[in-house]
């Protein structure tokens, strides 16, 4: 039982990291430096979102 709130809690993070990559992407370009492949970034978010409206 203890593992299976484990395995939640860490899902809930990585759900949480992707939501601040997606907004640090937002930002206007020259904003602030970042490394983060933004374009890629956001086609896996809207894959997701065509995934959840799917079913």
């Amino acid at each position: 039982m203890k593992l299976d709130k484990l395995e939640q809690e860490l899902s809930l993070h990585e759900d949480y990291l992707f939501l601040r990559r997606i907004q640090k992407c937002r930002k206007p370009e020259g904003a602030g430096s970042s490394l983060l492949d933004c374009k890629e970034i956001i086609n896996r978010f809207q894959d997701l979102l065509v995934k959840v409206r799917c079913c």
